[in-house]
């Protein structure tokens, strides 16, 4: 142990002449927890993850961190919106008629989606409903796994394919 990391320990102490029974219960509890699939971040770390997500000064906000990076809030699901700009207008205009802002209204209609079960209903119009065959072919012409109509007409064209993301 650094003769710093000590002296700031028993500066936390004050009045205690000997911390090596506070060293000894701390080594045994974290040594216990790193047995059982804990983990120990070093300064460096905790601070390249503050850079991305801002200040992380409990393990409560570690996992609420880990949680929005994985599109999640306590569990539910989180999803981005990416609206086509033509609709701006309209929303900004529901939004204020309810009271609240574009981003509710987003939330509320994804919501609803989900609530009606239009969500198993929906077929992107980009992807391609070919046969097994035909699909295989079109992924050989193309080099994609998921190839999009764009990605067949390009391919068609004698185009490169954009690398998937």
């Amino acid at each position: 142990m650094a003769k710093s990391a000590f002296d700031n320990i028993k500066a936390q102490h004050p009045g205690r002449d000997d911390i090596n029974p506070i060293l000894a219960t701390a080594a045994s509890y974290y040594l216990n927890q790193w047995a059982t699939g804990a983990m120990l971040l070093t300064g460096q770390q905790i601070s390249q993850m503050e850079q991305a997500a801002g200040p992380l000064d409990t393990p409560e906000a570690i996992v609420k961190a880990v949680e929005k990076a994985a599109n999640r809030d306590e569990g539910a699901y989180v999803v981005r919106v990416a609206m086509d700009p033509v609709y701006y207008e309209q929303l900004r205009q529901v939004a204020e008629w309810r009271g609240c802002s574009p981003e509710a209204v987003l939330e509320d209609c994804t919501n609803s989606v989900c609530g009606n079960g239009w969500y198993a209903e929906w077929e992107p119009a980009f992807q391609l409903r070919l046969s097994e065959k035909d699909l295989a072919e079109v992924r050989k012409l193309t080099g994609k796994e998921v190839p999009t109509y764009a990605d067949l007409k390009r391919a068609l064209r004698g185009e490169q394919v954009a690398e998937a993301a």
